[in-house]
């Protein structure tokens, strides 16, 4: 955990004024929007807990998680103020690495996006059930945050995940 600590001081101190850190309350605030830091290797964790109790539903429980993050993160980051959807997506590169969920990038043609994140903290191999309960938990708070309809997730490897959307 110190580990963690470490790499957010380290990246409070590269971006300077976009970053301001309470390690006491595990808050982060990256470029006024406030969040909440949770450690990736609960999101294993977390799927855990609700599947011994859930089963395969727990794919729809995560799902149903991330429609009310998404619009609470839409919210609370303010995204109505992006003019467009590269805009956001940039807002959105910066918080993933930010968050150590790994590298993204994008392609955006016409009305198709297209999300690459590698280098996830994740492994998306553990099990079937696992990665559909992270896949139903992506498709939903990225449909929500950038108000697009997700066509397809796939994964490559253990920790490559990518996301194909149409804009709405």
């Amino acid at each position: 955990m110190s580990s963690i600590i470490d790499l957010i001081r380290l990246t409070k101190d590269l971006l300077k004024g976009d970053v301001s850190i309470k390690i006491d309350s595990g808050e982060i605030a990256f470029r006024g929007a406030r969040f909440v830091l949770i450690d990736a290797e609960l999101v294993r964790e977390l799927w855990g807990i609700y599947y011994n109790y859930f089963g395969s539903a727990t794919a729809v429980l995560f799902e149903s998680l991330d429609e009310a993050t998404g619009r609470v993160l839409r919210r609370r980051i303010g995204l109505e103020r992006f003019s467009n959807v590269k805009d956001v997506l940039e807002y959105l590169k910066d918080a993933v690495r930010l968050g150590g969920y790994g590298v993204m990038k994008y392609r955006v043609k016409d009305q198709a996006v297209e999300i690459v994140v590698e280098n996830l903290p994740i492994d998306l191999s553990f099990s079937d059930e696992f990665r559909n309960a992270i896949f139903a938990f992506t498709k939903t708070m990225i449909a929500s945050l950038l108000n697009v309809e997700v066509k397809n997730l796939s994964a490559e490897g253990n920790n490559k995940l990518i996301i194909e959307a149409i804009m709405k």
